[in-house]
C-alpha cells in the first residue's frame, strides 16, 4: 500500500520503503495530483500550476512524459497484470487515486484538526490537546518542501502554513484551559516574534503571563 506525505518533504511510501521521486518536475506534478487527490486534475490545469502563465510549447508533452515515469514509480511491481494503478489518465486530466484518504498526511492532518476544535467547543481540553498535538506531529517540516513549482507555492503553501498555525493555536488554547501558562510562555513570545499581525497568540501570551502571576509583563503585552 502507498502513503503520501506533503506536510514537509513531498514523498511517497510503499510498505515503509522510500519510493524515489528524484526529478523535480515529478514531484511537481506529484504535488499537485497529491494536492487534489481522488479527483480528476485537468492537464491545463497542471500546465498553470506547474509552468505558470507562460509554459513552453513543449509542456503538454512534457507533462505526458512526466505523467508516465511517475505511473511507472507508483505501480505495484508485485501486482498482477490488469491490476488497477494509481495514477490514472482520463479523458480531460489525471488521477491520483490514494483509495483511502488516510493515506495522504495532509487529509489525516484536517481530521485532526477538525476534531481538536471541536473538543475545545465541547469543552474537551484534555482530549483536545492529544488531538492537537496529534496533528502537529505529522508536520516534517515546511509543507511542500522540494517542490520547485512557483505558481503551486504561491496557492497552496499559504494555505497549508494558516492550517499549522490554527493547530497551533488550537493547542495552545488547549493548554491555557489545562493551566499549563507556564510551560507555553516561551513558546507564544516565539509566535508573536514570527508572526507579528497575528492577534490570537497576543492574547493568549497576556493570559499565560497573568496566570503565572507576571501581570506587569502581561499589561506590557497589551500596551
Amino acid at each position: 500500500m502507498l502513503e503520501f506525505r506533503v506536510l514537509g518533504p513531498v514523498e511517497v511510501w510503499r510498505d515503509e520503503r522510500l519510493v524515489p521521486v528524484d526529478a523535480a518536475r515529478q514531484r511537481d506534478v506529484l504535488a499537485v495530483l497529491l494536492l487534489n487527490a481522488n479527483r480528476v486534475v485537468a492537464a491545463e490545469r497542471l500546465i498553470d500550476l506547474v509552468w505558470g502563465e507562460t509554459p513552453p510549447a513543449s509542456a503538454r508533452n512534457t507533462l505526458q512524459t512526466l505523467v508516465y515515469r511517475l505511473r511507472r514509480r507508483l505501480a505495484d511491481p508485485g501486482a498482477p497484470a490488469g491490476a488497477r494503478q494509481p495514477l490514472q489518465t482520463r479523458s480531460r486530466g489525471y488521477l491520483l487515486l490514494t483509495v483511502d484518504q488516510g493515506r495522504l498526511d495532509l487529509v489525516r492532518f484536517e481530521d485532526l484538526l477538525r476534531r481538536g476544535r471541536d473538543a475545545l467547543d465541547a469543552g474537551s481540553a484534555e482530549d483536545a490537546l492529544a488531538l492537537l498535538r496529534a496533528a502537529e506531529g505529522l508536520w516534517r517540516g515546511p509543507a511542500l518542501d522540494g517542490v520547485s513549482a512557483e505558481p503551486l507555492l504561491r496557492v497552496e503553501r499559504p494555505r497549508l502554513h494558516e492550517l499549522h498555525q490554527q493547530a497551533v493555536e488550537l493547542r495552545v488554547e488547549a493548554e491555557l484551559l489545562l493551566g499549563r501558562y507556564a510551560e507555553v510562555v516561551a513558546e507564544l513570545r516565539r509566535l508573536v516574534a514570527e508572526h507579528p499581525l497575528r492577534e490570537g497568540p497576543y492574547g493568549q501570551l497576556m493570559r499565560a503571563l497573568y496566570g503565572c502571576g507576571r501581570r506587569a509583563e502581561a499589561l506590557d503585552v497589551y500596551r
